[in-house]
C-alpha cells in the first residue's frame, strides 16, 4: 500500500513539474493585486513608469524596467484629471512596455468583481492633474499612491472668502471649486491647508469633509500675539473624504475683516 501511494506522489509531483514547466499553473499574485508601477513626473507632458508588477483582469503582468509616457495633448477643461490605464487589449502580457498603457480622461470605476478601479477592462495604474496651462502639474509621489503638488503648484478651493458663521462647501463662496470636480474620482484623501485671517477677536478657520465630517483640519485662537496685534490661523493636514463625495466644506467666523484659503496640497489614490 505504501508503495502505491508513494507511486501516486510521485506521478503528482511530475505532473506539476510539468505544468510549471509548460505555464499551465500560474504564478499570478491574487486578485487586485498591484506593487510599484507608480509614475514620476517628468515634463509638462510626459511621466516615468516605475518597475512593480500586479494583476489586471484576470493576467498577471510585470514591468522590469522603468518606462516612459507621455500623453496626447490634454485641456484643463476636458479633465482636469486625466486617467493612465493598462490597456488589456494591447497589453504585451506578462511584461509591460510603453504600448501596453493608454491615458484618458474617461474616469474609473471600482470593480468588485476585478478588485480595481477599471474603466471597462483597463485597469487604472495612476493619475495626473493638467492644470489651467494644459499642462501636467508637477508632483512628487509617496508610498506609491500618495500625490503631493510641488510648490505654487496647489488646486485652488477658496481664495479670500468671506465665510458666514457655519459651514460651508467651497463651492458655494464666491469664485469657489468643488474638490469634487478638481481631484481624481479614485481619490479617497486630500492634503488640505486650511488659512484664515481675522479681525483679532476670537476666530476659527476649519475644513472637513462633506461625507466624513470627523475627518477635518483648522485653527482658532483669540487673535492676539503678545504685542497685541491680529495674526492669521493656519493648519495643514490629511483630510479622509471616502471616493464618493470628495467635497469639502469650511467654516470661520462672520465677519468682514475675516478671509479664508482653502488649498489642495495633495491627494491619495486607490488603484
Amino acid at each position: 500500500m505504501k508503495k502505491v501511494i508513494l507511486a501516486v506522489a510521485l506521478i503528482a509531483v511530475f505532473i506539476l513539474i510539468q505544468n510549471l514547466v509548460a505555464g499551465t499553473y500560474s504564478t499570478y499574485p491574487p486578485r487586485g493585486t498591484i506593487k510599484g508601477s507608480y509614475i514620476v513626473w517628468s515634463n509638462t507632458s510626459g511621466v516615468d513608469i516605475k518597475t512593480g508588477y500586479g494583476e489586471c483582469n484576470g493576467k498577471y503582468w510585470e514591468i522590469t524596467s522603468d518606462l516612459d509616457f507621455n500623453f496626447p495633448a490634454m485641456d484643463h477643461d476636458d479633465g482636469p484629471c486625466f486617467y493612465l490605464y493598462i490597456d488589456d487589449s494591447a497589453a504585451t502580457y506578462p511584461v509591460l512596455n510603453n504600448t501596453s498603457f493608454t491615458s484618458s480622461n474617461t474616469a474609473p470605476s471600482w470593480s468588485s468583481s476585478k478588485m480595481g478601479w477599471y474603466n471597462g477592462d483597463d485597469r487604472c495604474v495612476a493619475t495626473v492633474y493638467v492644470n489651467d496651462s494644459d499642462d501636467i502639474a508637477e508632483f512628487k509621489v509617496r508610498n506609491e499612491n500618495e500625490y503631493f503638488f510641488e510648490e505654487f503648484r496647489h488646486i485652488g478651493l477658496i481664495y479670500d472668502a468671506s465665510p458666514s458663521g457655519s459651514w460651508d462647501e467651497t463651492s458655494t463662496l464666491t469664485n469657489g471649486n468643488d474638490a469634487d470636480d478638481e481631484t481624481p474620482v479614485n481619490c479617497s484623501a486630500l492634503y488640505i491647508f486650511m488659512y484664515g485671517g481675522h479681525d483679532g477677536t476670537d476666530g476659527m478657520a476649519w475644513a472637513r469633509a462633506v461625507a466624513n465630517t470627523n475627518s477635518r483640519v483648522g485653527a482658532y485662537g483669540d487673535g492676539y500675539c503678545q504685542t497685541g496685534e491680529s495674526y492669521p490661523m493656519g493648519d495643514v493636514g490629511w483630510i479622509e473624504t471616502g471616493t464618493a463625495d470628495r467635497s469639502i466644506e469650511v467654516f470661520g467666523e462672520s465677519d468682514d475683516e475675516n478671509k479664508l484659503l482653502c488649498q489642495i496640497l495633495g491627494y491619495k489614490i486607490e488603484r
